[in-house]
């Protein structure tokens, strides 16, 4: 008798439990709790990176003497230390997104889900990032197109990835009428501002006070390159001369 109402409430429990699906529910949807909170983390700590480097520009510019090095070499390290944290944390961030989204992936031709389509997005959103950061830090605009495409292939409506689409296709090339807007005198962030972030590997060094940004025109309706010469003084490099056709197509 006691072993029949053993046997009947351990049925009654397996009835009454969560299924197998409802279990791999609940799973899936702590672990897109977990990768929300990734994802604010790493934010939170890319903003702690930018700050840093907010002031080490402004300690460095109040600093004098033999404190500079001293300055320098204190803001370097902590620039360097929250940068390796944000570059492994987005890495581990990165794999584990990608592995909650292939875990469900989206059926062609149906409508994705609110989970489905928050985590792409937010898969948009990193690839944004890193995009922007190969412009920033090397002015790799072909690198970037080939990340936002590649971002555009499976998330082809993002207002931000087509927005980004746009600016590379702008920006990659320089044309005369945004070259003539660059003045003699100008600062290399000025420049920057109208050309973009020249390729870290068209940057030609002279000597100690002389160095040539190159950009490239489009190949396939002039090719060659333009060039902004700078020469530093007073500590500053500034635009000293302009050559729209400093670099001939036969030459490159």
């Amino acid at each position: 008798m006691l072993a029949a109402m053993a046997l009947a409430c351990a049925l009654t429990f397996v009835a009454c439990g969560p299924s197998q699906e409802e279990q791999a529910a609940a799973a899936r949807a702590e672990e897109w709790a977990q990768i929300e909170a990734m994802q604010a983390e790493l934010n939170e700590k890319r903003q702690a990176l930018a700050e840093a480097v907010e002031t080490a520009q402004s300690e460095l510019e109040v600093a004098e003497g033999e404190s500079i090095e001293e300055v320098r070499a204190a803001a370097e390290e902590r620039v360097r230390q929250l940068t390796s944290e944000v570059d492994d944390m987005a890495a581990t961030f990165g794999e584990r997104l990608v592995a909650f989204i292939n875990d469900d992936p989206m059926e062609v031709g149906a409508e994705p889900t609110e989970v489905q389509l928050g985590a792409l997005r937010m898969k948009s959103s990193e690839d944004l990032l890193i995009a922007e950061e190969f412009i920033a830090k090397g002015g790799d605009w072909a690198r970037a197109g080939d990340i936002v495409e590649r971002a555009l292939a499976i998330d082809p409506d993002n207002p931000d990835l087509l927005a980004k689409k746009a600016e590379i296709e702008e920006m990659r090339f320089v044309t005369q009428e945004r070259f003539e807007r660059v003045e003699k005198g100008m600062t290399q962030d000025e420049v920057i501002a109208i050309l973009g972030p020249v390729n870290i590997n068209n940057i030609r060094e002279f000597d100690d006070s002389n160095l040539g940004w190159f950009y490239r025109k489009d190949p396939d309706t002039e090719g060659g390159a333009a060039g902004v010469y700078f020469r530093l003084r007073g500590g500053e490099w500034t635009v000293e001369t302009l050559d729209y056709e400093a670099i001939k197509a036969q030459d490159e």
